[in-house]
């Protein structure tokens, strides 16, 4: 009974020319989406490689020179490019993509590629993902506004009730009949960038890669479709059915999230850059809570030092205190960095809330984010890139500094290091990790997103059947 009704329901949808242009103009944006896609990832790994390799060469070649020197000349660090970049570009384009290390200090990543464009990539590029999330859900509504509403204004409707039709066999049949065209559009966006991914991911990370994908597109497409039918069976008209999926779209694509993102920083506020790195050079300077200055702990490691070596004077160390003073600091600064980006982090978690809160009310934002999750171009890998490039950080400065306390004396600011020093700097390496473990990080989103889909589906399910018998009686 549902197959021949959804057969019915899939033949009267291709007949509609709503239908069929809205198809065309939906391939339209499709497949220079998938080209534009594909482009970006060759550019930006082209970049990248050329960038990082260039970074090694100056570093390697940088010639002979004290390795404290060496660690303030500092190397920069290249943010990888995320292999499933091709499907979305996530925050990436706003995260920054350079790194500047060296001792001392923590520099965060800069050079943003948004700077370089127009203000209109503020309203997003043009993505597979992009038309997964925004361009669908407009034509699944586009399509669905008059799957009861229609019917019942030619009186059809009354005839199915005449007829027998079953009202939910008959709602899961027009539901189904919305979910199949869009069904095939994940296919479309995201082979041919699935095919090209097959060198760069294994085979079993892009099967787990195109579940999620599928799962997330799913619970979203399935959530639309109940509320577009839902619409549709409670207005009186078909004009009022689309004004309201309109509506419902603009607020949930657009409005929500925009009053989020507003809404998120005005409770819970990003310090000022300037002010918040200035912040951790007194501190570092006046000690944590203005206790333990850096003079008084230099002074404590040098009386400390010689009780250890057994000597009266620093020149007498078998050692180079300098050394030792530079990584101390190194030490005392990582706790002030870490203490202060803790304290970050805890605001980014409070904003991170607000989504949260706010995905409630929009069953884009959740998919949005989940999307981000699983290609890696969220928030939360971006901070993970900037956690390991602070760990490259520490490791090749406490090298230096290790090779200054161990092969020279004390006072001896002469001594030079050369290439066989720098070589042991091995390059920077990140791992975005498993999509799944990316994924399961934001379990609570992947929840809300489920609920929506459960909600409005069982909104359809309880509520369907009493308005369809109303609106036929």
């Amino acid at each position: 009974m549902v197959w021949s009704m959804l057969v019915k329901e899939c033949r009267l949808q291709w007949r509609e020319r709503r239908f069929q242009w809205s198809l065309v103009v939906l391939a339209a944006l499709a497949l220079p989406a998938v080209g534009l896609g594909l482009i970006h990832l060759r550019v930006a790994e082209a970049e990248v490689a050329a960038g990082s390799a260039a970074e090694r060469t100056r570093w390697v070649q940088q010639g002979a020179k004290n390795p404290h020197s060496a660690a303030h000349y500092g190397l920069h660090v290249f943010r990888p490019v995320a292999p499933l970049r091709v499907w979305d570009q996530g925050i990436t384009p706003f995260a920054g993509a350079v790194a500047f290390t060296e001792a001392h200090v923590k520099n965060d990543a800069s050079y943003e590629s948004a700077q370089h464009q127009s203000g209109l990539a503020r309203f997003g590029q043009l993505t597979p993902m992009f038309v997964a999330l925004y361009v669908v859900p407009l034509f699944l509504m586009l399509n669905g506004f008059a799957a009861v509403g229609g019917e019942r204004e030619q009186g059809t409707l009354r005839m199915l009730r005449a007829a027998g039709a079953d009202p939910r066999r008959l709602l899961a049949a027009k539901w189904l009949s919305l979910m199949v065209p869009v069904s095939v559009v994940p296919v479309l966006l995201f082979l041919p960038g699935w095919l090209w991914l097959g060198e760069r991911l294994a085979m079993g990370e892009l099967v787990l890669v195109a579940l999620l994908t599928l799962l997330i597109l799913g619970l979203y497409y399935g959530a639309v479709a109940a509320v577009t039918l839902l619409l549709s069976l409670v207005l009186r008209s078909s004009h009022q059915a689309l004004t309201a999926c309109i509506l419902f779209w603009s607020a949930s694509c657009l409005l929500v999230p925009k009053l989020a993102a507003g809404a998120a920083e005005d409770w819970f506020p990003t310090p000022d850059r300037a002010a918040f790195h200035d912040a951790m050079k007194r501190e570092k300077k006046a000690g944590m809570d203005g206790h333990d200055p850096s003079d008084e702990r230099a002074e404590r490691l040098r009386r400390e030092t010689l009780v250890e070596y057994g000597v009266d004077r620093v020149e007498d160390l078998p050692i180079n205190l300098d050394g030792m003073l530079m990584q101390e600091d190194e030490d005392y600064g990582s706790q002030v960095f870490d203490r202060h980006y803790a304290e970050l982090t805890a605001v980014h978690r409070r904003q991170e809330r607000v989504f949260l809160g706010a995905s409630l009310l929009s069953p884009f934002l959740p998919a949005r984010l989940l999307s981000m999750a699983v290609t890696g171009t969220d928030a939360h890998t971006q901070a993970r890139f900037n956690q390991a490039v602070e760990q490259y950080r520490r490791g090749y400065v406490a090298l230096l500094n290790n090779d200054l306390t161990h092969q020279s004396r004390s006072g001896e600011w002469q001594y030079k290091a050369d290439e066989a020093l720098w070589s042991q700097v091995s390059p920077f390496a990140f791992d975005f990790g498993s999509a799944a473990a990316r994924v399961a990080a934001r379990g609570l989103l992947l929840a809300v997103a489920v609920g929506w889909f459960a909600v409005a589906m069982a909104g359809l399910w309880l509520l369907g059947p009493r308005f369809l018998r109303s609106g036929v009686a």
